[in-house]
């Protein structure tokens, strides 16, 4: 019981103690992580992932009005092609393309459908 006692103190107190970073350090990453060390994970944006983004926004946001807008991407250059309802719902897409992570720019080419008015 004794050494049980022990074993659980110095597991707990190696996981208490705080961790600071080596000062001379090869690369940036440590090859392992002790216990109570945070980790950060860095996303790779691809231009796929950027589409994906984008296009899930506008889905969530304004489903309908976004239906017909066709997203490219290309080195983070967004372009918007395709139609929408109001000049509003082609700048709601272009500001959720902007707000995007990895979006450099973004070329707004969509065209607006009007619908003439009855008489």
């Amino acid at each position: 019981m004794n050494r049980e006692l022990c074993m659980i103190l110095l597991l707990l107190s190696a996981g208490c103690a705080r961790q600071t970073p080596p000062q001379e350090s090869v690369s940036a990453t440590p090859a392992f992580r002790a216990m109570g060390q945070s980790v950060t994970v860095e996303e790779a944006h691809t231009d796929e992932a950027t589409g994906f983004a984008i296009r899930r926004r506008l889905a969530t946001e304004n489903p309908g009005a976004s239906a017909g807008i066709i997203i490219e991407v290309s080195d983070g250059i967004v372009t918007l092609r395709g139609v929408a309802p109001t000049q509003a719902a082609a700048w709601r897409a272009e500001a959720t393309a902007h707000a995007v992570k990895g979006v450099k720019q973004v070329r707004n080419q969509i065209v607006i459908t009007t619908t003439p008015a009855l008489p």
